[in-house]
């Protein structure tokens, strides 16, 4: 009602009177009251002992004025604790002193219990709730409701009242959870003014006293900081007129800002204002200069019509990328999926590429959308669960989508996944089988297309399996040696959690690949002259890598080795036991003349010395 009352002031341009209750509290004898607060959900609360007071029937004109705003009268105490709130917006409690035997209250959550509220009705209170409570004993749902215990009765001689700030996000949760959106709840859901508890306590002492006979008063009982510094800026009437293309005056400018009771002295220039505390909209220039128009009139902006500028249109970088990629991975008969953003518990335990901790919602729709996703993979098999239910037996998906972390993370990721088999030919029966290194050389083709070189991607063992892979059919993806993606073929448990079929599914953090820059477009003419293909099968340690083999190939061959293969493992008699027989196909070829013997000999000697030397790579005899 008071903050009602200045806005209609301030807009029609009238002094406003508000009930003088300053200091009224700061009266009484010394209190054996305690107050106190165990969360952090209760920064600040007034506590106070009226020891004598007179129940009966309030007066006529409270009583108006509380059906007026849909509010029942009970009598004269509970009847000034409702109007002090639709009159400050500050919800207050009034205990009977004689329940609360030990005078003492503490705020504190963690409790699980069940709890007759004031209404008569059992509610569950859980560990988040914020409760009231006496000697370790709840007596009120902390800005919600008070308790049956505790409410002011025909007989009650005295009464401690409550004026405190709440967490305005559990207080909404709580009572959205509990279905009891009372007018304390619907006051702190929507925050409260810093110093509305004193000035609730001033005004509900001063009517206890004209309305209540009220003695016997103690001084209060305070928990918190209650010394408000109030905002203060700086605008100038320059800065105003240019945000909102005005002409205001400073005289009308300074006027508005009298009648806001922002306190405004003109200072070379500037306006320098301060903010009284039951203004917490005000912050920014912008909200000062967002008062100015709407009070001075909108219809002073001036219509004009905004500047377009021509310029050639063209997709950002990261998006013209985005676009690459989705037509490739629909022209290998991909289609592209759509998932939620939030997610279960369950979805952020079991991922792969994870960003980091996941945020949490304060204040989610449900459990299933309480968490926003690190990962892309948990939501693709959902989506290929819900296919797989209803008779599809092959799939081939991707999403590209960002993930989030706390910390303010965010990546681009993308995520693949398809299923074993996929008919070619129904008439002659034939199906092409995809497995593991399918997905490997698709992903080694997209990276392609945006334009890294093969020689960059290399591919490398998950040493310590993930539960969601096949153990052995695992993989992280590296570009310059760094991992940008992870591929896999699905743990037989996975599957059968998510009752699906055989699946191969990869996730690869765009971001880092953006972050890489891409090979320069090299132009090789079709070469004249002949390629040579010689074959070699090297006995190797068992732990050596297949693709380390290849690579030192191309380095020692240099330009006059075209491409390396490898074409078949062997392991088995006559090999000794922890060895294997690696078959490589290497391709040479000159763009300057024939190659002889001559030629390619010393260069495969070459070869053969360095993989002897680094793995001790010995030539297969037999």
């Amino acid at each position: 009602m008071w903050a009602m009352a200045r806005e209609v002031g301030t807009i029609v341009n009238r002094t406003v009177t508000i009930p003088n209750a300053d200091h009224a509290a700061d009266c009484g004898s010394k209190t054996d009251l305690i107050v106190d607060s165990k969360t952090s959900k209760c920064t600040h609360f007034l506590g106070k002992k009226v020891g004598k007071v007179t129940i009966k029937e309030s007066p006529e004109w409270m009583k108006k004025a509380l059906a007026g705003a849909g509010v029942k009268a009970i009598n004269n105490v509970v009847d000034i604790s409702n109007y002090v709130m639709l009159e400050t917006g500050q919800p207050l409690h009034f205990y009977d002193i004689d329940k609360i035997p030990n005078h003492e209250i503490t705020v504190v959550d963690g409790l699980e219990e069940t709890y007759t509220a004031l209404d008569g009705i059992d509610y569950a209170i859980q560990k988040e709730d914020i409760m009231i409570t006496t000697g370790g004993k709840a007596i009120g749902i902390a800005g919600v409701m008070g308790g049956d215990d505790s409410k002011i009765e025909e007989s009650t001689r005295g009464i401690i009242i409550e004026a405190a700030i709440f967490d305005l996000a559990q207080i909404r949760n709580t009572s959205r959870r509990l279905n009891l959106m009372t007018e304390a709840a619907q006051h702190f859901s929507k925050g409260i003014e810093p110093l509305a508890p004193v000035k609730a306590m001033d005004r509900s002492i001063q009517l206890l006293k004209e309305l209540a006979d009220a003695e016997e008063i103690e001084e209060t009982a305070v928990y918190g900081d209650f010394n408000y510094k109030e905002v203060e800026l700086d605008v100038s009437v320059e800065y105003l007129n240019r945000f909102l293309s005005t002409n205001f005056t400073e005289e009308a400018v300074v006027g508005v800002l009298d009648r806001l009771n922002l306190k405004p002295v003109v200072k070379n220039g500037e306006i320098h204002l301060t903010i009284p505390s039951y203004r917490q909209d005000l912050k920014l220039r912008e909200d000062i200069a967002e008062e100015v128009v709407r009070l001075l009139g909108y219809d002073s902006v001036p219509c004009t019509l905004p500047q377009i500028f021509n310029r050639r249109g063209a997709y950002a970088y990261k998006e013209k990328e985005r676009y690459l990629l989705s037509d490739l991975l629909r022209a290998n008969g991909f289609s592209e999926i759509r998932t939620y953003s939030l997610v279960n518990r369950n979805y952020i335990d079991n991922t792969v590429l994870q960003l980091g901790d996941a945020v949490e919602l304060t204040n989610p729709l449900s459990e299933e959308r309480r968490y926003f996703r690190t990962s892309l993979l948990s939501s693709q098999l959902e989506v290929i669960a819900y296919n797989k239910a209803r008779s599809f037996q092959e799939w081939s998906f991707f999403e590209v989508a960002n993930v989030s972390a706390k910390g303010m993370k965010q990546e681009e990721h993308l995520c693949l996944s398809m299923s074993e088999k996929k008919e070619s030919n129904a008439w002659k029966h034939e199906e092409k089988k995809r497995d593991f290194y399918t997905m490997k050389g698709l992903l080694v083709d997209l990276l392609g297309a945006l334009g890294y070189e093969s020689r960059r991607i290399s591919f490398r063992a998950v040493e310590n399996d993930i539960p969601l892979y096949h153990p052995y059919q695992s993989a992280y993806l590296l570009l310059d040696r760094n991992v940008v993606g992870v591929l896999g073929t699905l743990h037989p448990k996975t599957l059968k959690a998510w009752d699906i079929t055989q699946t191969v599914v990869a996730e690869l953090n765009l971001s880092k690949i953006y972050e890489s820059k891409t090979s320069k477009v090299k132009f090789n003419p079709i070469p004249k002259y002949p390629s040579v293909c010689y074959d070699i099968a090297l006995v190797v340690a068992e732990d050596v890598n297949a693709i380390d083999l290849v690579n030192t190939i191309k380095k020692v061959g240099g330009k006059l080795v075209t491409d390396v293969e490898v074409f078949d493992v062997y392991r088995g008699l006559p090999l000794l036991p922890n060895t294997k027989s690696v078959a490589i196909s290497i391709t040479y070829q000159s763009l300057e003349k024939t190659l002889t013997d001559s030629d390619i000999k010393p260069v495969q000697e070459g070869m053969l010395m360095t993989l002897k030397k680094q793995f001790n790579a010995v030539l297969r005899e037999a």
